[in-house]
């Protein structure tokens, strides 16, 4: 098969790719030596491991808070008012054009609207 007519479509669950970023922050903040010892403390984690252990942290909670969104009605997880939203989605079907998706503040305001 000719590398050029194969189309791949990459679609990530937004439960599963949250759930994926929590796991790994917590690996980054927690090694199996600070397990074995059943401890941690915040002198024992790298600045480098405790950076992208909260970064992985932070971006799973917000996968998780636009799975919620989703769950309720899928353009809530776009910017913009769901009319608006609807038609862009309905237009943009043909252009593959992506949408942004809501930031943390917006999404948090929401889901307390929900």
């Amino acid at each position: 098969m000719n590398d050029e007519k194969i189309a791949l479509i990459l679609e990530i669950n937004l439960l599963d790719n949250g759930m994926d970023f929590i796991l790994k922050g917590i690996d980054e903040l927690f090694d199996e030596d600070h397990m074995l010892r059943g401890y941690s403390t915040a002198t024992d984690i790298t600045i480098s491991s405790y950076k992208y252990g909260i970064l992985h942290l932070f971006s799973g909670f917000l996968l998780l808070l636009k799975e919620r969104l989703y769950r309720h009605l899928p353009e809530l997880i776009f910017k913009g008012n769901i009319a608006d939203v609807k038609n862009k989605l309905a237009s943009n079907k043909n252009q593959n054009k992506t949408l942004n998706t809501v930031d943390l503040d917006e999404a948090l305001k929401e889901v307390i609207q929900r």
